[in-house]
């Protein structure tokens, strides 16, 4: 799914928690970094649907829709804690709770503390005069968050809810704000309750229903000096959906689905101490229906295809189709052939904020620049005898602007990934090893008049990440321990329009260690 970045909100890719959207009202975006929704610790599994997915899902499913199933109170029964420790005094503590009681019902409660100091130094070339501390940014780069999940089923029900408190300094002088000002700090909390109702009608329906309510919360302050400037960020919005799922003769599924949204608060503020500058407040209500059917033309052979019809807004109707041939001619092949088309609606933050409009504006009308993209995919799998096992990967894209005659920034042509975990000591003690690698990248950048700008190509570069883990050597408890970067490669990734750096360095070595016990 690599290949269009616009240095924007990561909003072309939904993200899915159990089923339940992530994507928030206000940018169309979600957090992957420390401010994702959930702890790591609590996933059980990720599912992936490569390509465009907005038959069934609607709105950002637009290069892949990627689901995160989280695990559940049966697969734990009992208590479990996390302590972590790692680079530039980094810990993070995590309790969770799980039971299935012999009345059926499950439970997950789990909560996370987080805390990093981060680097306490940074150097930025592009603010090298004595006037602003010679480039180096001076304890700036701490990080924090607070996180909690839970999850009560019954029977058909289940209900679940999230919420994420993070708080991150920024060294970079985002925004073309002071540098090295502790001020610059951004908030970021996300949160989210879900009702669900699944049921199985035998020989007739297989009914999913949900309805949901979820809030958004962004704060920044822009330190200019001798001025700070902030701004807030609010969206509220519920929503329900229903679908149904037939099957006929056992060897076809049609399914049928609706959905509601009401994003009822979407607000954007921009003060000082004295002045409001901008107040904006929006709503807005959608609607959406799709029919998918699955049909076995052989046992082996499988024809899909759907339509979906969704109103955003006061935007025009969006119809989009998916058709899908997938052919198994052995156990474990697969062959695919795809076309779909996909859509995304201009968020709150690009109608509100001209700072934030990464399409064209022309005679007042939006419209959207002209990408291709071609690439091919492999990937090895294996497993041997002893408990050894690898997967190695390789990706060759590549992404032009057909309005722009430059790729864009951020799409690397080649990469490379290879992983080995090999058992030290059988079922007790494993070493994982893992090797990554990213071709050079175009960068871009702005002036301090507020210009966008190609910036250098950030190079090539490879990591190497080693970890050992501990499996029950002792009764209930795990122990690991990784090293980052092992060999200490000097890297930097593409930045973004909103910033003077066109690329930024990235950490050197580092280390962590974690236990975790089962009570």
């Amino acid at each position: 799914v690599r290949g269009v970045s616009l240095g924007d909100f990561n909003s072309r890719i939904l993200l899915l928690v159990n089923g339940h959207r992530v994507n928030n009202n206000l940018t169309d975006g979600a957090l992957i970094d420390s401010a994702f929704i959930l702890d790591v610790d609590l996933v059980d599994r990720v599912e992936v649907i490569r390509g465009p997915g907005s038959v069934l899902y609607g709105n950002n499913a637009f290069f892949g829709v990627i689901n995160v199933i989280t695990r559940q109170g049966k697969q734990l029964n009992g208590v479990e804690a996390s302590f972590d420790y790692g680079e530039f005094d980094t810990y993070k503590g995590r309790v969770t709770v799980g039971k299935l009681f012999t009345n059926g019902v499950h439970l997950l409660l789990s909560g996370t503390v987080y805390e990093s100091d981060g680097a306490k130094n940074l150097y930025y070339k592009e603010f090298n005069t004595p006037a602003q501390n010679n480039g180096v940014a001076h304890k700036l780069d701490g990080d924090s968050y607070r996180s909690f999940f839970g999850s009560l089923s019954y029977r058909d029900f289940t209900l679940e809810g999230a919420i994420n408190r993070r708080e991150k300094d920024n060294p970079t002088a985002q925004y073309v704000t002071t540098f090295n000002d502790p001020r610059l700090v951004t908030v970021d909390q996300r949160g989210y309750a879900n009702l669900k109702y699944a049921h199985d009608f035998p020989g007739m329906v297989e009914v999913t229903a949900q309805v949901y309510y979820d809030r958004n919360d962004f704060q920044i302050a822009y330190p200019v000096v001798p001025a700070l400037f902030n701004e807030e960020q609010s969206g509220e919005w519920w929503g329900a959906e229903l679908q149904l799922n037939k099957r006929l003769w056992d060897r076809h599924v049609i399914t049928l689905g609706a959905e509601y949204r009401d994003d009822f608060r979407q607000t954007q503020r921009i003060f000082d101490q004295t002045t409001t500058y901008t107040d904006v407040r929006k709503d807005r209500q959608s609607h959406g229906i799709y029919l998918q059917g699955d049909f076995a033309v052989r046992t082996n052979l499988h024809l899909n295809g759907g339509v979906r019809y969704d109103q955003y807004g006061e935007f025009d109707p969006a119809f989009n189709p998916r058709l899908a041939l997938i052919y198994n001619p052995w156990e474990k092949s697969t062959f695919k052939v795809l076309y779909g088309t996909a859509f995304r609606t201009p968020n709150f933050l690009e109608l509100a904020d001209p700072r934030f409009q990464n399409v064209v504006l022309e005679n007042g009308s939006y419209t959207n620049f002209n990408a291709d993209a071609k690439g091919v995919e492999a990937a090895l799998t294996g497993v041997w005898s002893g408990g050894v096992r690898g997967r190695m990967s390789y990706t060759l894209e590549s992404v032009d602007d057909r309005s722009g005659g430059r790729n864009l920034p951020d799409s690397p042509e080649h990469l490379f990934k290879v992983n080995l975990s090999v058992p030290l000591l059988p079922e007790k003690i494993f070493a994982g090893l893992e090797f990554q690698y990213t071709s050079r990248r175009h960068t871009i950048m702005t002036d301090s008049t507020g210009n966008t700008l190609p910036g250098a190509d950030a190079g090539g570069f490879g990591v190497v990440n080693f970890t050992l883990f501990s499996q029950n050597l002792l009764k209930n408890l795990e122990v690991s321990a990784s090293v980052y970067n092992l060999l200490n490669a000097h890297y930097s990734d593409p930045s973004s329009r909103f910033h003077l750096q066109d690329q930024i360095g990235r950490d050197g070595r580092s280390f962590r260690v974690k236990l975790t016990y089962r009570f």
